[in-house]
């Protein structure tokens, strides 16, 4: 690989990406929201020739075989991905989702929020899974008091334990957004739809058509008892296997 060609472009990209920023979204911000047009199912990574046409989409071209032992020093885990995110912050030296060293405006902090929120989801995933035990298991631990609730300075200790790194102000607009009805105080539940988000239209699909079989009466209810006759374990892939 041809350290000058790597050198150049991403002297060329930041560039590109000078040109292009604004006031209202950083030039981190801004690489961020170029590569996750092409994260079709918002991972937060792109395969290389995601990586390359990105690339492409913020003006600077190369042929696929040119840049790919470029690309492939940028994946970090060896496992064919970029996470883009990471890509951004190695680019500026920086980061889009720390930024210790400057108070973000209202109007960016709304730009930036959805790549923060997908940040900690991400990073709070990778320590502790995203299934309901684990998310179950985590809610527990931050409840330091066992009160049943998180307050924003258990919110933020735990964060802090994590090294989920973030700043101050943007960990009180997470804590915001998840605290749905503004009591100061987050229930299992908000906590839960915070992390996990809204189905999409498939999802409620499929739980309504489960629910129409262990309904059949159409009460508008389903018994536990319900549910355990109609519960097939034979062919769970823990059973399978």
């Amino acid at each position: 690989m041809s350290r000058e060609l790597k050198s150049t472009l991403e002297k060329q990209l930041r560039e590109k990406i000078n040109q292009k920023a604004n006031d209202k979204l950083s030039d981190e911000a801004y690489v961020i929201k170029s590569m996750k047009f092409f994260d079709i199912y918002n991972t937060g990574n792109l395969t290389y020739d995601q990586f390359h046409k990105a690339l492409e989409k913020m003006g600077v071209y190369y042929t696929f075989e040119e840049i790919a032992p470029i690309v492939q020093t940028y994946d970090s885990e060896g496992h064919g991905k970029i996470d883009y995110v990471e890509f951004s912050k190695y680019l500026f030296n920086s980061t889009v989702l720390k930024p210790h060293q400057r108070k973000l405006s209202p109007e960016e902090m709304r730009m930036e929020t959805g790549e923060l929120l997908e940040y900690f989801k991400k990073r709070l995933s990778e320590r502790a899974g995203n299934g309901l035990i684990s998310l179950r298991r985590i809610f527990n631990i931050i409840d330091t008091d066992k009160s049943g609730t998180i307050s924003q300075g258990e919110f933020s200790g735990i964060l802090k334990e994590f090294k989920i790194e973030l700043s101050n102000q943007q960990i009180d607009l997470i804590f915001k957004i998840f605290d749905l009805n503004r009591d100061g105080q987050l229930t299992y539940e908000e906590f839960l739809a915070g992390i996990r988000g809204q189905m999409n239209e498939f999802r409620i699909f499929l739980v309504s058509k489960v629910f129409d079989k262990l309904d059949p009466l159409n009460s508008g209810f389903v018994e536990f008892n319900a549910m355990v006759s109609q519960y097939d374990p034979t062919r769970h892939p823990a059973v399978v296997e």
